[in-house]
């Protein structure tokens, strides 16, 4: 099998590298760090979240051939949870779990 190019988008992007660099400029002021840091989480989520999608669908465990983007929300709640750290362990986070 070969490595799902998806896994190659994961990471940090520049509007979250933007938003943190903001953060650490600022001086820490009060509020401003977390708030950044916040904000750096919500940009950088959706490409996150459409290279799992695309991830899904190239690594189907059943084997055919990919219809579309599969909806992770559609997955069974321990599958999503399997799979999803599996995905960022195959992108290079680490370990992920669940609770």
């Amino acid at each position: 099998m070969t490595e799902p190019s998806s896994l190659n988008l994961v990471g940090v992007g520049i509007p979250t590298l933007q938003l943190l660099r903001g953060s650490v400029l600022s001086g820490h002021a009060s509020g401003t760090a977390v708030v950044n840091l916040r904000e750096a989480g919500f940009a950088g989520g959706e490409a996150v979240y459409s290279a799992f999608e695309r991830w899904l669908s190239e690594t189907r465990s059943d084997g055919g051939e990919s219809a579309g983007v599969v909806d992770p929300g559609t997955l069974p709640l321990e599958e999503f949870g399997l799979r999803a750290a599996e995905f960022f362990r195959n992108a290079g986070w680490g370990n992920v779990t669940f609770a």
